[in-house]
Formats: C-alpha cells, sequence, structure tokens
C-alpha cells in the first residue's frame, strides 16, 4: 500500500489529515483514493471519517470560494483564511497546511500504519451454521447504530449497567467517543456482510499492561442475530487479539446467571467460571448472581492445539494415498486353525 499526505489540518484538541493512495488502478472510486483521518490529542488516538459529499460555494465579497466537505457526523468547511471542523455538533478552529512536508515524519507513519490496519483488522468468520460475518475497525459513523440498539430494553437487559443510564441520542454520542477515544479500550465493529450493515460490537476493555489483562465485551444489537453461535465465533476470534495482538496474559468477564445463552458461549469458546457475586446484577425487578469468568493464554493455547488435532483427523487421505491398493502378498492373512 503506497500513501500519499495530502491536507494536514491543525488544531488544539485534534487534527484532520486526507491521504491518497497512489497504487490503485486509474478508474478506482474516490472513496478508494482518498481518506480523511482524524487524530486525536489526548489521547492520541487515530479515527476514520466517512466521506459524503463535497462542494464549493462562491464568496464574492471574499473574493475566493469556501470549499465544504460533508461525512457522516462531521463537517468542513475553509478557504484561503480559515479552516472550520464540526464533530457531533462541537466547533473547531484549525490552522491548515497545504504539503505532505509540513507533516510531521512520525505522525506520517502512524496515519500509513492506521491505515494498514484496514486489512490487519477485518476478519472474516464462519459460524456453526455456516453463516460469514466480518469483524471490522470502529469508525465514528457507527455511531448512529448504536441509539438503535441500546434503545431496546431486551437487547441491554444482561449488558452494562452505564446502557441503562443513557437516556437520550446524545448522551450515547458522548459514551460512544469515550469509547473510541479511550486507549485502553480495543473494540471492533460487527458486521453482516451480506446487508453491509454493522450488527453489534466486541472488544477488549480496561486493558492493563502492567498485569497484561483485560476485560471482555460483546453486543449484538439485532436480536434477530442472536442464538446462531455468532457469540461463540467472535469470542473465539477476540482472544486471538487479545493474546496475540494486545500480548495479553489472561482476559476475563463478567456475565449475568440469568443469561444462559451468553455463559454458553463464553464456555464454549474457552472460558472457565472462577467466582460468583451473588446477586449483583438487578434486572425487571430481580436479582440475579454476577459470574466471573477467565481464560489464561496457556489456557488458550491449549485449546488451539486441540483444534488443530481435530481438523487434522477429519481431513481427506491425499489423492496419491487414496489411489494406492495393498498387493494382495501383503494382506493380513488369518493363521490357519489348528487340527485336533
Amino acid at each position: 500500500m503506497k500513501i500519499q499526505c495530502l491536507y494536514h489540518l491543525q488544531g488544539e484538541e485534534l487534527d484532520l489529515i486526507e491521504t491518497r493512495r497512489t497504487d490503485l488502478p486509474s478508474g478506482s472510486s474516490p472513496a478508494e483514493v482518498y481518506r480523511w483521518i482524524l487524530v486525536l490529542h489526548r489521547p492520541q488516538r487515530l479515527l476514520d471519517l466517512d466521506f459524503v459529499s463535497m462542494a464549493k460555494v462562491e464568496q464574492p465579497e471574499a473574493g475566493h470560494p469556501l470549499e465544504v466537505r460533508v461525512f457522516k457526523n462531521a463537517q468542513l468547511t475553509f478557504d484561503e483564511s480559515s479552516v472550520t471542523f464540526e464533530l457531533f455538533g462541537k466547533h473547531h478552529e484549525l490552522q491548515r497546511s497545504d504539503t505532505a512536508a509540513a507533516i510531521p515524519y512520525e505522525l506520517q507513519e502512524k496515519v500509513r500504519t492506521h491505515l494498514l490496519q484496514d486489512d490487519a483488522y477485518r476478519i472474516k468468520l464462519q459460524t456453526a451454521g455456516s453463516a460469514l460475518y466480518v469483524l471490522r475497525k470502529m469508525k465514528l459513523s457507527d455511531a448512529t447504530h448504536f441509539p438503535q440498539w441500546l434503545g431496546r430494553e431486551e437487547v441491554i437487559r444482561h449488558s452494562l449497567t452505564r446502557f441503562h443510564q443513557l437516556h437520550s441520542a446524545t448522551e450515547i454520542e458522548q459514551w460512544f467517543l469515550s469509547l473510541v477515544m479511550d486507549p485502553s479500550t480495543f473494540a471492533l465493529m460487527l458486521m453482516d456482510p451480506a446487508l453491509n450493515v454493522p450488527i453489534g460490537y466486541a472488544g477488549i476493555s480496561g486493558i492493563n499492561r502492567v498485569d497484561q489483562n483485560g476485560e471482555y465485551f460483546i453486543l449484538i444489537g439485532d436480536p434477530k442475530y442472536w442464538n446462531q453461535g455468532i457469540a461463540t465465533a467472535v469470542t473465539r476470534e477476540m482472544l486471538k487479539f487479545a493474546f496475540n495482538l494486545l500480548g495479553l496474559h489472561r482476559v476475563h468477564l463478567t456475565a449475568s446467571s440469568a443469561n444462559p445463552g451468553a455463559l454458553k458461549a463464553y464456555q464454549r469458546a474457552g472460558y472457565a467460571e472462577e467466582g460468583r457475586l451473588r446477586e449483583a446484577f438487578y434486572r425487571n425487578g430481580e436479582f440475579s448472581d454476577k459470574l466471573i469468568f477467565g481464560i489464561l493464554k496457556s489456557d488458550w493455547s491449549k485449546i488451539q492445539l486441540q483444534d488443530q488435532a481435530q481438523n487434522l483427523e477429519h481431513l481427506p487421505a491425499p489423492s496419491y494415498l487414496r489411489s494406492l491398493t495393498v498387493p494382495q502378498s501383503r494382506r493380513q492373512i488369518s493363521p490357519p486353525k489348528k487340527k485336533d
């Protein structure tokens, strides 16, 4: 992948960088060629903006046009003298730098790494029923899906307590921003590629680099995708990220005893029950126990070896072996019966 950084728009809280792919064939769509990256300063996080449209507005009095870039959840307007960026209704004044030479080399490398992660973080999942789903990086535009999911009582019934405290789209947007800005959280969106729509998200939160552990979470926001083995497939895949990418030693989670479907999914993925907090959940007027599950990297490694061994057992014999026949002279012959 060959990437060129074009615009660098700098602000106190965030920067915007426009990039261009230079290795794509002619005729590629603008969405494939050009990308806008949002760089948050504190903490530094890189996020993708979903481009929607662009326009040029004439300003006769100013003597130069006003450029407009519209993104999902954001809008950029700039001319020769000023740059304004609006993100979730908040305005940011930015300074413009047109040349790639003005972008620090370290930042350019971070942008390139971020774009290269598109493929590394895009994982195809096969469920037991052979249905195909995809995990991908989260984007700012994903915020639009959460109000619908979190507004359904059956979806959040056994999920985060925080979800039961969010009562408006604005509060959910703020929660989403805190999620994507949190450097101790690794989260991916779950997609139905047949419809090209998100159906949930999953990840590891509270990543502790000192003790090398974190907490797993998953939410499938559309109930029609429940009970299809998706949660098990996602949970197994996230363990690969936890142990191979994040370098963790242990992953844990908590779940309600009133949610047997989730408990089965976690156990099938390799988690073991480690403890129980009696009547620690309160939902729909009833208490339930909070169960603590955990898995170590060594446990996961053993499961991987077992899965590999089972896969080898089910592999068909190579064609050159199937074509061989045992010569008559080498076939086992029953010993002759003894005469009385």
